[in-house]
Formats: structure tokens, sequence, C-alpha cells
């Protein structure tokens, strides 16, 4: 899993088939900080996402709204988690998508998207892009992988790594990151953890 080890550097992983993990998903022994960047939200706005995260759990995916599989699953998977959380919980947790493909993926198109996965919950979806550049170098600072999109007959294809990462207090570190096929009574019970930890 080469996007995975980018993220984690040196830090070690214990598998979620860890009899002495308190997680389903792939905890990490050296946690890894949130980092500062600045990007651009749905309203055109910069958002800095450690400002905007700052005492909540943060969980962190890259992908693009023209994906035809893993990003709406994850994204749909993430916000029924979420609903399975007692409602003070789901008040710590906040969602920021990054778009790969900023070029096709505007403010705007980014929130009606994002609108699909996040009704009623009481933290919209963070929706944030910026120059494919600033993307990709952001990407980079958390060790996914985030190539060139390509665009064949009019189909928006983009290959990009697809973990989901969770950071939480008191430091904005990630503590966890889920792979593509993480189950929803998962995610909850990692966000419960993490939560009352």
């Amino acid at each position: 899993m080469p996007a995975l080890s980018l993220l984690l550097g040196c830090a070690a992983v214990t598998g979620n088939g860890s009899s002495t993990s308190r997680y389903r998903g792939d905890e990490l022994s050296t946690p890894v900080p949130l980092p500062a960047v600045t990007l651009t939200d749905t309203a055109g706005k910069p958002l800095n996402l450690q400002t905007a995260v700052k005492g909540d759990v943060a969980i962190v995916y890259f992908g693009y709204t023209n994906c035809p599989d893993v990003c709406p699953t994850t994204m749909a998977d993430l916000g029924n988690a979420i609903r399975k959380l007692p409602s003070a919980e789901q008040q710590r947790v906040q969602v920021a998508f990054i778009t790969t493909d900023p070029q096709h993926d505007t403010p705007a198109r980014l929130r009606s998207w994002l609108d699909n996965f996040d009704a009623g919950l009481p933290h919209p979806f963070l929706g944030l892009g910026g120059s494919l550049a600033t993307v990709q170098a952001t990407a980079k600072k958390f060790g996914v992988v985030a190539e060139n999109p390509q665009t064949d007959n009019g189909k928006v294809t983009d290959t990009h790594g697809a973990q989901v990462i969770a950071f939480s207090p008191p430091n904005e570190q990630a503590h966890l990151v889920w792979l593509p096929g993480t189950k929803v009574s998962d995610y909850t019970h990692d966000l419960h953890t993490l939560l009352t930890s």
C-alpha cells in the first residue's frame, strides 16, 4: 500500500487485526500532525485547515466529484457513520474533502456534490480546493498520491490515494487511517473511541 506508507513515513502501523488495538482502522504508533494548509472553501474564501477543525475530530479525504465509485461511496459511508454517533459526538466531527480535480470541481460543484452526503449533520462537509499545484502540494504533506487528472472523450479520471485520515485533539494529530472498503460500523466504532478516549 504505497500511499499509506508515504503518509506514515517512519510511523509504525498496528493493523486492524491486532488484538491490542482499540480501533478497527489502522492505528499509527507515532501520530502525524495536521499540516497547516490554506485552501479555498466552497464559498470561494481561503480556509486554514488547522483553524477550521480545531477542537474537533477531523476526517480528511482526497478525491474528485467525477469519481464513479470510491469517492462517493466513502463520503456516503462517512456521513452514515457520523449519523450513528450520539448527537453530542456528531457535533465534534468535521469531514474535509479536498478535490484532486480543481479544474472541474468548482466551489459550487463541490458544495452541491457534498450536500448529497452530509444532510442532517451538525457540520456540513468542508469542500476544499485551489490550483492543481496547491492541491498536489497539500496532498504530498498528507502523504497522499494525487496525480494529474486525465480527460478522455469528456470523461475525467484521476488517480489518487483513497485512504481516510483521522486527526484528533489535543494536538490535531492523525491517529488512524482507514482504507477503502471500511464498513460504516467500523468508522462509527473508531470515531466513538477517538471521541471518548
